[in-house]
């Protein structure tokens, strides 16, 4: 019987010694530490749940500015304005983000009261609640 030789094979961070054909022994090495952190991953649905509290405390617009600024500007009736202050547009955006915050929570109210998900029909619906 001829004697095997051991093959050694070098990887990354692992040695491998292959001494018989259905053994392999493996050995490795401590693991590195000082090494770049990942990033914290949420777990599904803990993001959605942290959101409503973050709109809740800010009192900033969730509507950029220059977007509604631009999309008024495509309306024709304040568009036809000869002069738009930039304390319009605001007073504008306000009130517009005021109502559609509000529709959307009675249309989350009818869609929780439903059982359903939101759709355009609970939209009409509260619209049509509120007398619109």
């Amino acid at each position: 019987m001829a004697i095997q030789q051991e093959k050694k094979c070098t990887y990354d961070r692992c040695e491998v010694h292959n001494t018989n054909e259905n053994y392999v022994e493996v050995e490795m090495d401590a693991p590195t530490t000082g090494s770049v952190k990942k990033p914290y991953h949420y777990r599904p649905g803990t993001v959605a749940l942290l959101e409503p509290h973050r709109y809740q405390k800010s009192t900033e617009l969730l509507i950029h500015k220059l977007l509604f600024s631009a999309w008024c500007g495509r309306w024709p009736r304040i568009s036809r304005l000869t002069y738009t202050s930039s304390s319009a547009v605001m007073a504008l955006q306000e009130a517009s983000e005021a109502y559609l915050v509000g529709l959307l929570e009675d249309t989350n109210l009818c869609t929780i009261h439903a059982k359903r998900l939101i759709m355009s029909k609970s939209i009409c619906l509260a619209q049509c609640i509120r007398g619109e």
